[in-house]
This record gives structure tokens, C-alpha cells and sequence, in this order.
């Protein structure tokens, strides 16, 4: 099997959709080495926390992609997790 490449992304948009869900567009020149039709593939995230030594690494799904950007959709559970490096931006 092989390796994944990592893509430095950033966020460069971000949309509150309902009260516990938020859609983070994230945005890199890298994503254009994706095949097209990636909508409901997964990719896994490293979630830098200035709490901890490590990033979060979590699976998410891709709402929607173009040629450098994609959606995720973050379901907020509580006012700490994940989603708030999203939610920062």
C-alpha cells in the first residue's frame, strides 16, 4: 500500500451551516495532485493543539472539492475538540 502524500493546507474559509455544524474550506496548490470526484472520499487531519506535544490526527470526509480547495463539514459537540481550529480562523 502506499503512503498518502501530506499537503500543508490552510483555512480560508469558514461557515457556521446550522447551530452544531460548521463547513472549514481549506485551500492549497497540493489538492490539485487529488484525482477529481473526491466528494465523500476521507482524509485525515493533523489538528495542531498548543495543549499537547502532538497534533490530533482525525478522519474526515470531504464535502466538496475543486481544483485547490475542499469542504469538510465539522460537527460541533462542545465548545473544545477539533472543530475549534476551524472555528479560530
Amino acid at each position: 500500500m502506499s503512503k498518502r502524500p501530506t499537503m500543508a493546507l490552510k483555512v480560508v474559509r469558514n461557515l457556521q451551516l446550522t447551530e452544531h455544524m460548521r463547513r472549514v474550506t481549506l485551500a492549497g496548490d497540493a489538492l490539485a495532485q487529488l484525482p477529481a470526484d473526491q466528494e465523500s472520499a476521507y482524509v485525515k487531519l493533523l489538528l495542531h493543539d498548543e495543549r499537547r506535544p502532538r497534533p490530533l490526527i482525525r478522519t474526515y470526509t470531504i464535502r466538496n472539492q475543486r481544483p485547490t480547495e475542499i469542504d469538510i463539514d465539522f460537527v460541533i459537540h462542545s465548545p473544545l475538540g477539533p472543530h475549534r481550529v476551524g472555528r479560530q480562523r
